[in-house]
């Protein structure tokens, strides 16, 4: 049970750590793209997708977090803990 339930945490994790990056404009308008990484090595997760849409470079206009906690089994005690994923809106150089 503990196993699947990883497995299936794991997954949607790793589906989160897949998505590109977005079009987006910024506050002043300028163009943009949002970047969304979830995983502990968050920063070289987002930089990477970030240096995918702006291989020239590129600016951290914002940059959030949103952590949720997945709650404890019921009936065997399990804590399935917490996940945080990351998200930035970048402006090319």
């Amino acid at each position: 049970m503990r196993t699947t339930l990883l497995t299936i945490l794991m997954l949607a994790l790793a589906g989160c750590a897949g998505a590109p990056p977005r079009p987006a404009y910024n506050a002043e308008g300028k163009e943009a793209y949002i970047v969304t990484c979830g995983s502990s090595y968050f920063y070289k997760s987002c930089a990477e997708k970030a240096e995918e849409a702006c291989p020239g470079g590129y600016l951290i206009d914002e940059q959030n977090s949103d952590s949720k906690y997945h709650g404890r089994d019921p009936h065997t005690g399990f804590d399935y803990g917490s996940s945080t994923s990351y998200t930035w809106k970048i402006v090319c150089r």
